[in-house]
């Protein structure tokens, strides 16, 4: 008869996902894992797979606790420039007030470990395309109301938001200052005014 788990599964999932945000998958060892969950090797494999099942876990936990509600206003059918705005206002203020700076998870992951672990370069690519959709979205519910040039060509800045979000998060975690990252929104935001 199997013993039942004496751990809180999602209090050691959120973990998981805060010590592979921080470090990544590569850096992250089997030791870190133990460590930052307080468990034994065998518990983990028993309730999460490998390190791998776990780094996807994680990943999906971080998209359901984090980009999900981050998401919210944007994938309103009836979202607009406004929720573009907010979209990109939120985004400086989430990546500024990290301590220690850790970026975006996904984004992360799309540099680092989507060549390692298929399924995370497919939540990459999938998050990537979820903001260009959004971005679009929005963009041409403006443009339909005419808060925005009809002449804007709202494919071209639909990626200009994307790569925008995905390169304040790179810079963030490098460091980057409020003031540049408020600098990065601005700049991407200039096509809607």
């Amino acid at each position: 008869m199997a013993r039942p788990r004496e751990f809180d599964v999602q209090i050691a999932l959120e973990k998981a996902m805060t010590l592979f945000w921080a470090n990544g998958y590569i850096a992250t060892t089997t030791r870190d894992i133990v460590e930052a969950l307080g468990l034994g090797r065998q518990s983990i494999y028993n309730a999460f797979g490998d390190k791998e099942s776990l780094f996807v876990q994680a990943l999906e936990r971080y998209e359901s606790s984090i980009l999900d509600p981050r998401f919210q206003e944007l994938e309103r059918n009836e979202a607009s420039k406004q929720e573009i705005v907010r979209f990109l206002a939120f985004a400086v203020e989430f990546y500024d007030l990290q301590t220690p700076r850790k970026g975006c998870m996904i984004a992360n992951t799309a540099v680092e470990a989507s060549k390692h672990v298929v399924a995370a370069a497919t939540k990459a690519r999938f998050y990537m395309k979820r903001l260009d959709t959004s971005f679009r979205r929005a963009i041409l519910n403006a443009s339909e109301r005419s808060e925005l040039s009809k002449s804007l060509d709202i494919t071209a800045v639909a990626s200009s938001l994307t790569c925008t979000i995905l390169g304040m998060a790179v810079a963030s975690k490098a460091g980057a200052t409020r003031r540049e990252l408020v600098d990065m929104a601005s700049s991407a935001l200039g096509p809607l005014y």
